[in-house]
């Protein structure tokens, strides 16, 4: 689930971008219901990818800490947020991956976006 350029002008996303990534990660881990999660920020996209048993209950959890986390409205917040599913997720975050995703097409600085927080993910989920 996520928010990017195509639906929030960028100081929306700014707004919405996560300060404390690491105490996000720790109340992450926290979570019963997820088997795992990535956050993956840029100037074009704030996102959480999330290994959940039910999508539905994530979903309302996540909002509301993230509303909190960004001192931002519940509801507007859920205009704003894309989900996606099984396999749409994976197409989904191939696209930045292959720089189809970017304000401008060829920005190849957005490779390594998807690579160094899957890192940060892995670092928080073992800390």
């Amino acid at each position: 689930m996520g928010v990017s350029y195509r639906k929030a002008p960028l100081a929306t996303l700014d707004a919405l971008s996560f300060r404390d990534i690491p105490t996000f990660y720790s109340l992450l881990r926290g979570t019963q219901v997820l088997d795992g999660a990535m956050i993956l920020q840029t100037c074009n996209r704030v996102e959480l990818f999330l290994d959940a048993r039910d999508p539905k209950e994530i979903r309302n959890m996540m909002l509301r800490e993230w509303a909190l986390e960004t001192k931002f409205k519940v509801g507007e917040l859920n205009r704003l947020v894309d989900a996606r599913e099984g396999k749409l997720v994976v197409e989904y975050l191939v696209r930045p991956a292959g720089v189809l995703e970017a304000t401008l097409i060829g920005e190849h600085h957005i490779v390594g976006h998807p690579k160094n927080s899957l890192s940060k993910a892995l670092f928080h989920s073992s800390a």
